[in-house]
């Protein structure tokens, strides 16, 4: 902090501030011009301010500034990775404000419309907006006072929501909920507690909230597109993440379910463009004179949840506005590829949903032989569980720490962290196992996947390495799947990996693998794109070999050493984190499937624990069974290549030319 100068504003020429940050290959700059707000830019990300008379504290909590032409806060811009147009500023609070989004006239309301109701496909008047946003909006709550907190505002607006009818594409919405687990300030008592709890020199990644009557909060959605929009056939699980400085600044928005959008990014997060006022508009502006300048500004602005609710609406309806002069060509250019890779979304989109509709609804193929299997209100039965799995859960609800479901399946079947703690074995270093199905289910299950591949339904592969298999969130078990991590395996994965996102799970990708001659037979070394993942047998009877190799964790000393060589059996799960490497062996007889569950937490993958690692350099030889043909680059040193793989060594990149790997 003491060598950041201070920034001296005024003509004629920009003054540049310039911070190193840890991690980062450049600097941050802010560029002060005269009369403009500041330009500030971390790498590729941009942010932008206006005038205010705070101090600024940078993304690393130092303080950058006193000055008149800076922001009041500099928030990092997270620089989604999909294309151009993922990558356009994230715009937040007054920071959306410099101009050229928002048309601000001294005197007069800004010059946006709120979506009408024939945009959001409703008619209640409810939802109907005035088109200025000089004064509050229709069907916006009163200016927040000081001391309305940010919760119970959200409590007020969510009832007044329930009172007043939900719209027709709205099904549910949840109360705030305090978010269990954050991402820990990087403060000296949270750094020296989270660097233990990981076990080496990396960032533990998540923690638990201390403070969770503070915030953040959750509240979950259930949502659907427009009529036609290629969004309107099942409705979408939509997070809201609020903090305490609600309603002065808008929500993180995460699309949790399963959809293939042109602006949803790998992590599930929207677009930095949907924060934009032209996408999602404020239902208060106010006004300040600016003492320096004798200027009117934007002091402060305020979010209301109905109006926010209809943005996420039209965020499923059509693609967002890019805004800036029609008469750009790189804008037109930008308007143009997002309007054509919107098109490839919604159609890839309406395929699936068509596909899931076809077997689930409409029969095709015969339709599901069990329907029981997709059947989420209902939910898991308790027949379906191993013996043990359901003693466990009767404990839970005995402790007073689950809820156990009727021998009918009624209730949630839930799993408590200390009794998944307790039914788990450590069978290596980072790798358990615990009974999860019943003979029953394991039939159910294949069963279910072998009609659905006679059905004549096109079939989704599980992943690039596998030939065989389907993803079963491609079928229509994704809700059920859903059910699965709540109830089940987000309590084991609590128990197990904390500190790696288990106790904030948010997603996965399920599938089911097939390993037998002629075919798929085995698994080169890898890690997963998962944070935790779970494996369970299904069977068949009677398979010999198809043993699971494991070897470290990626960034440990011990990633190309062998650990243990896991025996399959039926309706036992193994877990282990993603950054695991592991390897099927070959199949020698007989036939073997597997479902497997890539468990996803956004919220550690915010985390430089997640997007970095530090690689040790090795001190030995790798254990011959723990190099990959695919991955590694010194495969031909330990192994021949196998017939028709030499080509990989080109993409190898293991072991990494640097000490430290960057994720993603």
């Amino acid at each position: 902090p003491e060598r950041v100068p201070t920034a001296a504003v005024g003509p004629p020429s920009p003054r540049i501030l310039a911070v190193p940050l840890r991690r980062h290959t450049g600097l941050i700059t802010a560029h002060a011009r005269p009369g403009l707000p500041p330009m500030l830019r971390v790498g590729r990300s941009l942010c932008c301010g206006v005038a205010t008379h705070q101090p600024v504290i940078g993304p690393s909590g130092f303080r950058v500034a006193s000055s008149a032409s800076l922001p009041s806060s500099l928030p990092h811009v997270r620089v989604p990775r999909r294309s151009r147009l993922l990558r356009l500023s994230r715009f937040r609070t007054t920071e959306s404000f410099k101009g050229e989004g928002l048309r601000l006239s001294t005197g007069g309301a800004a010059s946006l419309s709120h979506p009408s109701s024939a945009e959001m496909g409703t008619e209640k008047s409810g939802d109907v907006f005035e088109t200025t946003l000089g004064e509050t909006a229709s069907a916006s709550p009163a200016a927040a006072s000081p001391e309305t907190s940010a919760l119970t505002q959200l409590v007020s607006e969510v009832a007044a929501i329930r009172t007043g009818g939900l719209p027709s594409w709205l099904e549910t919405i949840t109360d705030p909920v305090p978010a269990g687990w954050i991402i820990p300030p990087k403060l000296p008592e949270f750094m020296a507690s989270t660097a233990a709890a990981a076990g080496s020199g990396m960032d533990a990644g998540v923690v638990p909230n201390p403070t969770s009557e503070l915030g953040p909060w959750h509240v979950h959605l259930d949502i659907r597109g427009p009529p036609d929009s290629g969004y309107d056939t099942a409705p979408h699980r939509v997070r809201l993440t609020f903090t305490p400085r609600y309603p002065f600044e808008p929500p993180d928005v995460h699309v949790l379910s399963h959809c293939h959008h042109a602006l949803v990014d790998d992590d599930k997060e929207v677009a930095g463009l949907f924060y934009h006022p032209d996408n999602c508009p404020p239902a208060h502006i106010h006004r300040a004179v600016d003492p320096t300048t004798g200027r009117e500004v934007v002091s402060e602005v305020e979010y209301g949840l109905r109006g926010l609710l209809a943005c996420v609406h039209l965020f499923f309806a059509r693609p967002l506005k890019i805004p800036g002069p029609d008469d750009d060509p790189r804008l037109s250019q930008d308007r143009k590829h997002l309007m054509d890779v919107w098109a490839r979304a919604k159609a890839s989109n309406m395929e699936r949903e068509r596909i899931i509709s076809a077997y689930v609804r409409g029969g095709a193929g015969g339709g599901p032989k069990d329907p029981a299997l997709f059947d989420a209100v209902t939910g898991w039965l308790p027949r379906w569980m191993h013996a043990d799995l359901v003693a466990a859960v009767h404990q839970s609800r005995e402790e007073g720490q689950g809820e156990g479901g009727t021998d009918d399946g009624a209730g949630e079947i839930t799993l408590s962290v200390p009794a998944a703690k307790r039914l788990c074995q450590e069978v290596a270093p980072g790798v358990y196992t615990f009974p999860l199905f019943s003979e029953e289910y394991c039939d159910a299950l294949i069963a279910e996947v072998e009609h659905f591949q006679r059905s004549g339904l096109p079939v989704r592969r599980p992943n690039s390495m596998n030939n065989y298999g389907v993803i079963v969130n491609e079928i229509g078990l994704e809700h059920m799947m859903d059910r699965l991590q709540r109830e089940i395996l987000g309590a084991v994965a609590e128990a197990l990996f904390p500190a790696q996102g288990g106790g904030a799970l948010d997603g996965h990708h399920a599938f089911i693998v097939q390993y037998k001659q002629g075919e798929d037979l085995g698994l080169d070394m890898h890690t997963d794109d998962s944070d935790v993942t779970f494996n369970v047998c299904l069977g068949k009877e009677g398979f010999t070999g198809a043993g699971l190799s494991f070897c470290g964790v990626l960034g440990g000393a011990a990633h190309r050493k062998l650990s243990v060589v896991y025996k399959h059996v039926r309706g036992q799960c193994v877990v282990h984190l993603g950054a695991q490497r592991h390897g099927a062996d070959d199949i020698l007889a007989g036939e073997r499937l597997n479902l497997i569950v890539w468990n996803h937490s956004t919220l550690y993958r915010g985390t430089d624990a997640y997007k970095w690692r530090d690689v040790p350099e090795e001190t030995s030889p790798p254990s011959p069974e723990c190099v990959s043909f695919t991955h590694d680059r010194d495969y031909a040193d330990y192994k021949a290549y196998p017939p028709g793989k030499e080509a990989l060594a080109k993409t190898a990149w293991y072991p990494p030319k640097a000490r430290q790997v960057k994720m993603k």
